[in-house]
C-alpha cells in the first residue's frame, strides 16, 4: 500500500505524519527504530520508548500513487501542523532538503548550543529533538566530527579559547 499514515501519541495528542511506498513496513520500521540507540533519535522515538508503544495509534490517512505521495504528504503535515506541534523532525514540507541535510542542520544547532550556552544535554536534546546521549557524544567529538573543528570536547575547547583570548587581552594592557 502506497500512501500517508499517522502515528498518534494518545497521552499528549502529538502526531507524526509519514509517507511510504509500503505503509505497513514503515510502521514496523518505526517501532523497531524506537527500540534502537540510533544516533539521530527524533522525539517520536524517544517518546515511543518513554510512553510505550501501547500509548500510540497507527492509522492510514490516505492511499495514493507514488507520483502523488510527496504532495499529499505535504498536505497532511500542514493540516496537522506536525512539524511545529508534532513529531516530524524536519520541515521538508516547504524545502527540498534531504534527510541528511536536515540532520546536519540539527547537529549544527546542537553544536552552537554546546558552544554558546550552559544548557544541559537534556535541554539541548529537547530543543533539537536529539537524545541526550547523542548530544553528549557530539560534545565529546564521538559523532559528527566533520561538522566542527574540535578534537576532544567542544565545551572544554571553547572555554580554553575564551581564556586564551582573555589572556591575550590582559597581556596587551
Amino acid at each position: 500500500m502506497i500512501g500517508i499514515y499517522k502515528i498518534t501519541n494518545t497521552e499528549n495528542g502529538k502526531v507524526f505524519i509519514g509517507k511510504s511506498n509500503n505503509i505497513m513496513a514503515s510502521w514496523k520500521r518505526q517501532t523497531k527504530m524506537a527500540q534502537s540507540e540510533d544516533e539521530m533519535q527524533c522525539q517520536l522515538y524517544q517518546e515511543l520508548q518513554e510512553y510505550g508503544i501501547q500509548n500510540f495509534t497507527f492509522s492510514i490517512l490516505e492511499l495514493c500513487t507514488t507520483n502523488e505521495l510527496h504532495t499529499r504528504w505535504q498536505y497532511w503535515v500542514k493540516k496537522y501542523d506536525a512539524y511545529n506541534t508534532g513529531y516530524n523532525c524536519f520541515d521538508e514540507v516547504d524545502s527540498i532538503k534531504t534527510k541528511r541535510e536536515a540532520r546536519i542542520d540539527i547537529v549544527k544547532k546542537a553544536i552552537r548550543l554546546l558552544e554558546d550556552t550552559a544548557l544541559t544535554y537534556k535541554d539541548i536534546g529537547v530543543i533539537t529533538g536529539l537524545a541526550p546521549t547523542v548530544v553528549y557524544n557530539i560534545n565529546r567529538c564521538v559523532n559528527w566530527k566533520n561538522l566542527h573543528s574540535y578534537k576532544h570536547n567542544i565545551r572544554q575547547e571553547k572555554q580554553q579559547q575564551h581564556l586564551d583570548k582573555i589572556n591575550l587581552e590582559l597581556e596587551g594592557i
